[in-house]
């Protein structure tokens, strides 16, 4: 007599529309609404978690109902912990290093739940998997800026597989393709063939990320990326106002085609933050990374960037630059000459950890002679961000200013 049983099998796994990765940062980065900003004119420091954030133009262009805009952004919190097994871990927020590329139109992201419906062959002694169910929820947009949007959409399912009769897998499990939600700021999603996501923003302006990103405003006009590193717009709908190759951006100039290039250099990358308290968080590295060393503007002048040395004792790996390095930004030196310099400090050599609410004071100081400004805001401290940022501007013309954000406790 042949005995068959069913059981679930139930495994969490993650989809991203469009070829995005879904990265759960501990500290926002961007510029998110409603917080208190510093820094400038270059850059912008959030001031209740300290990352610095700044952009650097690619293309700008004029266009019918929606302009066109691509840049490159930079954020300084570039380390999250990560629990795993029974470890804490230091880990790399992005796959860039704090660099993305905007203008590609977001994202939309979802988590994807498995559940295999098994039958148990007794005189094989084999369990066998009848069909698969496919959950999708956890929908997420995440803008240009980098700022996510929870939608609060339901979950759409599907299956793929078959049935067997005589067991639990008999009858074939519900599906359902279509849903909707909406997020605290405005904007909604509509989901359609159990995985297309198009989000509405507050204002009207369509983003489908499937297979591409198109944005649409109520007009119709659309700003298009086929997924191959073109990018068309209403006006120029079969030549491209922007090719991206990798970090080799092309566009048409009155002279011919213009390029800008970032070009990397390859550092060991460690961290040596000695979190302890309240448990401890395993160091990462030392592993070798390239990291942005310039980007190449069209009339030959370039932005050029150095990074934080690892604090204590690091040998650098073969064939890497001769320092270690923690990839959070040190030194950004303009096309102009001027350079901008940034330190992390107090706190686990320049990171803080534990989650608690404190009144973070910021002093900003001006020097020579100008009267420092005091600002005091309320804020979440949640591990991963910067203790403290200082940063000073260099113009090259016999011009220094210091700008220092500190957090701290304050009765």
């Amino acid at each position: 007599m042949k005995v068959q049983i069913a059981r679930i099998a139930v495994l969490l796994l993650l989809a991203v529309i469009g070829g995005g990765q879904l990265a759960m940062s501990q500290v926002r980065t961007g510029t998110p609404p409603f917080n208190s900003y510093g820094g400038g004119p270059f850059d912008t420091v959030n001031l209740g978690n300290l990352n610095v954030h700044f952009t650097i133009p690619i293309l700008h262009k004029a266009g019918r109902g929606i302009p066109f805009s691509f840049d490159l952004t930079y954020d300084s919190s570039v380390w999250k912990q990560v629990l795993v097994g029974a470890t804490e871990q230091w880990t790399p927020v992005f796959a860039n290093w704090g660099w993305n590329q905007r203008g590609r139109g977001g994202k939309i992201t979802f988590s994807v739940g498995t559940s295999d419906c098994q039958y148990y062959v007794s005189y094989t002694g084999e369990w066998y998997t009848a069909y698969t169910q496919y959950f999708y929820n956890n929908w997420i947009y995440t803008d240009d800026a980098g700022v996510p949007h929870t939608l609060d959409a339901g979950t759409t399912t599907n299956w793929s597989g078959g049935t067997v009769p005589g067991t639990n897998c008999a009858s074939a499990p519900v599906t359902v393709s279509t849903a909707s939600g909406s997020t605290y700021d405005g904007y909604t999603i509509s989901i359609t063939n159990y995985t297309h996501g198009v989000v509405t923003s507050p204002g009207g302006m369509k983003v489908d990320s499937y297979g591409g990103t198109t944005f649409t405003d109520t007009n119709g006009n659309k700003i298009t990326s086929n997924g191959s590193g073109q990018f068309f717009d209403t006006l120029s709908s079969t030549t491209p106002v922007l090719t991206a190759s990798g970090w080799d951006f092309k566009y048409a100039a009155p002279a011919g085609d213009a390029h800008i290039i970032a070009t990397f250099k390859t550092y060991t990358v460690k961290t040596n933050f000695g979190v302890t308290s309240p448990y401890i968080i395993t160091e990462y590295g030392p592993q070798a990374v390239s990291l942005i060393d310039q980007i190449h503007l069209p009339d030959g002048s370039a932005y050029t960037f150095t990074y934080e040395t690892t604090p204590g004792s690091c040998t650098p790996l073969a064939n890497t630059q001769p320092n270690c390095v923690t990839a959070r930004i040190a030194t950004v030196t303009l096309p102009t000459g001027g350079q901008i310099a940034y330190t992390y400090t107090g706190g686990s050599n320049g990171i803080s950890v534990p989650k608690q609410s404190v009144t973070h004071n910021h002093h900003v100081l001006q020097q020579p002679g100008i009267v420092p400004e005091f600002l005091r805001i309320f804020a979440d401290h949640q591990g991963g961000r910067a203790n403290s940022v200082s940063k000073r501007w260099t113009t090259g013309e016999n011009c220094d200013y210091l700008y220092q954000f500190r957090p701290g406790d304050q009765s």
